[in-house]
Formats: C-alpha cells, sequence, structure tokens
C-alpha cells in the first residue's frame, strides 16, 4: 500500500513462482481490490495446473 501511495504505483500487482516453475504460475491483476492484491498470490496463469497438498497428510485439498 506505501509503494502505491508514495511511489503512485496504483497497477501494481503481486505474482507468485519458483524457479522450476518457469517463473511466474499466480498473479493478482490491476482489476483486483487492494485488499486482494495484498492478501493472495492471485489466480494460476493460463497453461498452467497448480494443486496444494496438506504437508501432514498429503493429500490434495479443494478449492477454498
Amino acid at each position: 500500500k506505501k509503494v502505491m501511495k508514495q511511489m503512485n504505483m496504483t497497477d501494481i500487482t503481486i505474482a507468485y513462482g519458483q524457479t522450476e516453475s518457469s517463473p511466474v504460475i499466480t498473479q493478482t491483476t490491476v482489476t483486483d481490490t487492494i485488499e486482494r492484491r495484498v492478501d493472495t498470490v492471485g489466480k494460476v496463469h493460463p497453461h498452467v495446473e497448480i494443486k496444494i497438498v496438506d504437508p501432514h497428510t498429503g493429500e490434495t485439498l479443494g478449492p477454498d
């Protein structure tokens, strides 16, 4: 929020990735609310599959 206000960068987004995934797999958009942009890593990019796995059980988790 400080970057947006102090540097006048209103179209900033959040992206998540790693070297193994070449490199960004999820990202927020400039049309997302500021809360969504700072509280999430966004939606999965096209042509990318992701899954969330419970580290304790090894089970694949569903949406939400």
